[in-house]
């Protein structure tokens, strides 16, 4: 009659072709700075959410393709802002997925690699 609490909730997500909530949070926020990378984003949010080539000027290989993470003091005060942990997430996403050239193509990776990793757990670890 009633579910149980402790049941896994992986194996019916992965029946179903879904990833969890917090996942789709992390695909959207690498997708805006894909976005600001690739300039389709707003000329406001440029001093938010900056880019390594617009850092300094000398010409690295991946500069362009690289965030500037805030610096913070505390992790409960700064490090939960938006440009942090989107510029973590932005840095740990492989180079081949970053220099893909459609936002659709983007998300659709993302998408895939979350999922792909999510077959093979018994439970969610946030």
């Amino acid at each position: 009659m009633y579910a149980d609490r402790k049941a896994s909730s992986v194996a019916p997500l992965n029946k179903l072709h879904w990833i969890p909530f917090y996942e789709q949070c992390n695909i959207d926020k690498c997708s805006i700075l894909y976005k600001r990378i690739h300039g389709s984003l707003p000329s406001s949010l440029d001093d938010h959410l900056v880019i390594d080539l617009k850092r300094h000027s000398r010409n690295t290989r991946y500069a362009n393709f690289n965030a500037i993470c805030p610096k913070y003091k505390r992790e409960t005060e700064g490090g939960r802002t938006f440009a942090v942990s989107a510029s973590r997430l932005w840095n740990n996403v492989p180079l081949s997925t970053r220099k893909v050239d459609s936002v659709a193509c983007f998300k659709h990776n993302m998408w895939s690699k979350f999922f792909r990793d999510q077959q093979f757990l018994h439970h969610f670890h946030i």
